[in-house]
């Protein structure tokens, strides 16, 4: 007998009449009771839980043959395959959940810091979103992964994801930190040489200012 993600080993040995007519009118009941339990407890309910049992038929007596009672001992078992696949499910469960809250307290660290500017927040925000997603579809294909059995290995691959999640929220703002420096110095650089350009035409311009300061000034422009 099997039941889900269970199998049920029972063995029952009785002799039936080789007449088929008179084999086909005994009748046979099946009651279970646990192997420690009492026989009031037998029950027409087929045990599904893991444990031993007994297993009791009872033989209706014919018009020709007496009925007669027998019992058997057996033992309900975890299919090996079926639980380790639960134990995956399980753990793959567990690891997702953990491994988006973790990287959600980085995240929300670094956002409530006040040491980003809105550019930088709106970059963590970008590499946030998108690690999310890339974690769910890591995951995803660990659970997929035949090779991947063991909890252990499903938590280790996905602390290793973690990690790199946290490394781009960080690259993120990094990044985007060093392109406004930049972008800041190139806007600097320029200001900077407008003031100067301006100054050289006030030289030019100015009436007061000798012939060598102009040629000077001029060449510099």
């Amino acid at each position: 007998m099997e039941a889900e993600g269970l199998v049920i080993t029972p063995k029952m040995n009785y002799t039936v009449p080789e007449n088929a007519a008179e084999a086909e009118a005994l009748v046979v009941t099946y009651t279970y009771k646990k192997a420690e339990a009492s026989d009031s407890t037998y029950s027409n309910k087929q045990p599904t839980e893991i444990g031993e049992y007994i297993v009791r038929a009872v033989v209706a007596d014919t018009d020709k043959y007496v009925g007669f009672t027998s019992t058997a001992k057996f033992k309900i078992t975890e299919d090996p395959d079926k639980a380790e696949a639960a134990a995956k499910a399980a753990a793959v469960e567990s690891a997702e959940a953990d491994v988006l809250k973790r990287l959600k307290d980085t995240y929300e660290t670094l956002k409530n810091s006040d040491k980003y500017s809105d550019g930088e927040l709106a970059a963590l925000d970008a590499a946030y979103t998108q690690s999310v997603d890339d974690i769910k579809t890591a995951i995803n294909e660990i659970a997929q992964d035949g090779t991947t059995t063991k909890s252990t290995e499903v938590a280790g691959k996905a602390e290793e994801l973690l990690n790199t999640a946290k490394e781009n929220l960080q690259t993120a703002v990094d990044t985007q930190a060093k392109k406004e420096a930049a972008d800041k110095a190139v806007a600097d650089a320029v200001a900077n040489a407008d003031a100067v350009l301006a100054a050289a035409d006030e030289v030019l311009a100015n009436k007061d200012a000798t012939t060598d300061d102009k040629n000077a000034v001029g060449a510099a422009k």
